[in-house]
């Protein structure tokens, strides 16, 4: 019986002595923090949430402080939410833990929102001289996105040279684009894509702060659009012919098909196919692709003028363009 009672005696000390030592063992370390969204942004609402598998924060009372004032405390009250401040403007946020042990842990935590302006552009886009409008993107567009960082550390406004860039493409992250400085990125669009979701983290080299934004790009279809090309004047970009043009008797217009949004140089490009046809019939293609001249008859009436554009290699880079010519 003593012997049983010694060896109980034993094991309960050996218990007492490992719970203590792991209740002696607790840190800040031993809670982890997260946070909604991850990289909050200036004037924005954001969730904090403690969590721990060295300690059962359920039966914790948990006291959270906001710039060394109590906001909220209670049992298992392990998330708060609060508004961040503006762009470089710290939030101190403190979590005291009284353990059911009797232990008391204090997980400290800083929210420094910075921003990012993302700014985009169709390198390979088609459009006519003066276009005052973006150039927007087609399938298989190349697309360069830019990224301008509104984050401020130790007083001091960051610039490209101070940050890390971490880009993502379709939630797929880019190693070849990521790195110190890399401020842009340049990628093809793929046919199978009717948008792209462009991501970027950029996090401080020497201070402790990072912002994160995403941008969508939608792929719009191209098309063409007919002007005149007047002997006097010019071509006409101010207006477009629409889709039908009277002539008189004996006159003639010089039609000028301008292609919008096709990944080309130039509309006089060998990427660029132009098929013309009057009335269903094929005709030669002009020395001027894009250009094509028209004699009104001495008879009354009418024909249907259509050009069926494509760039090679570009399988949804086509448009079908009609324009109907009364005389």
């Amino acid at each position: 019986m003593r012997k049983s009672l010694g060896i109980c005696l034993i094991v309960f000390t050996a218990i007492l002595f490992i719970h203590t030592n792991q209740a002696l063992a607790l840190t800040s370390v031993d809670i982890s923090v997260n946070s909604s969204p991850e990289i909050p942004g200036p004037n924005q609402s954001a969730t904090i949430t403690i969590s721990s598998y060295a300690t059962d924060l359920e039966k914790a009372t948990i006291s959270w402080y906001i710039d060394n004032r109590l906001s909220t405390s209670g049992v298992g009250k392990k998330t708060i939410t609060l508004t961040t401040k503006g762009i470089g403007e710290s939030t101190q946020i403190k979590a005291v833990i009284d353990t059911a042990n009797g232990i008391t842990i204090t997980k400290d935590i800083v929210v420094r929102p910075g921003d990012i302006d993302l700014i985009w552009e169709v390198s390979d886009a088609t459009v006519p001289p003066f276009y005052k409008g973006k150039s927007l993107p087609s399938r298989e567009s190349l697309i360069k996105v830019s990224a301008i960082p509104n984050m401020v550390a130790g007083g001091k406004w960051l610039q490209t040279e101070d940050l890390v860039f971490d880009w993502s493409l379709n939630s797929e992250r880019n190693s070849a684009a990521s790195g110190f400085n890399e401020s842009s990125f340049l990628y093809r669009n793929s046919y199978l894509k009717k948008s792209d979701e462009i991501s970027v983290k950029a996090s401080g080299i020497t201070q402790n702060t990072t912002a994160q934004k995403s941008t969508s790009i939608i792929m719009r279809s191209p098309f063409v659009l007919f002007y005149e090309d007047s002997p006097t004047l010019g071509i006409k970009y101010e207006k477009s012919l629409g889709s039908a043009v009277d002539l008189q008797n004996g006159s003639e217009i010089n039609l000028v098909a301008t292609p919008y949004f096709f990944s080309a140089s130039d509309v006089a490009s060998p990427e660029f196919v132009y098929n013309w046809t009057i009335n269903g019939n094929p005709i030669q293609t002009p020395s001027k692709k894009n250009r094509l001249t028209l004699r009104a008859p001495d008879v009354r009436g009418n024909s249907e003028v259509t050009l069926d554009i494509s760039v090679l290699q570009k399988l949804f880079q086509d448009y079908e363009s009609n324009i109907t010519i009364s005389y």
